[in-house]
């Protein structure tokens, strides 16, 4: 078992079925260069989302009050849909951040532990983008797990997912 909880293999063996056996493969020397610049997109991102992180908690600091004395007064509930989003949008952001910081060490030592927490930071970001109904971060987010999953091969500790084969590598 590669996961903490059995959901996410059931998970992680689904997405592969489709992102992996039947899409097109990414050809070799383009995962070799993700799998050199995988730590260093991680760092940049953690970079980048904490001042997101921080906007979203003003946001919802700032309009949750707001959100629930006058959405009664609007049409539509504008600040409360505001207010919503950005506490989503803070908590998932967060669980994202933290998973990718846990990443960074193994990534760079090309440890499956690495990778599995960028899968669970792509799979916490989904969940988000999901729930604020941005289609956007959705689709890019895919766009991330395909890239993943395409690039598994490169990290050592566990049975690798290869088109149409499943085969044993321990480094």
């Amino acid at each position: 078992m590669n996961h903490p909880f059995p959901f996410l293999d059931t998970i992680e063996d689904y997405l592969a079925t489709y992102l992996v056996k039947k899409a097109p493969s990414l050809p070799p020397h383009i995962v070799e260069i993700v799998t050199l610049i995988l730590p260093w997109l991680a760092v940049v991102s953690i970079i980048l989302g904490v001042p997101a992180l921080l906007i979203a908690l003003v946001l919802s600091i700032f309009f949750a009050p707001l959100g629930l004395v006058f959405s009664p007064l609007l049409t539509g509930g504008s600040l409360l849909g505001m207010t919503f989003s950005a506490i989503i949008s803070f908590i998932f952001t967060g669980g994202s951040i933290f998973f990718l910081g846990l990443s960074i060490p193994s990534l760079f030592r090309k440890h499956i532990q690495g990778w599995n927490f960028v899968l669970y930071a792509v799979l916490i970001s989904i969940v988000g983008n999901i729930l604020s109904i941005a289609l956007l971060g959705l689709v890019l987010n895919i766009l991330w797990l395909y890239i993943l999953l395409q690039v598994k091969s490169q990290y050592a500790g566990k049975k690798h997912l290869h088109k149409g084969t499943i085969e044993a590598e321990v480094k």
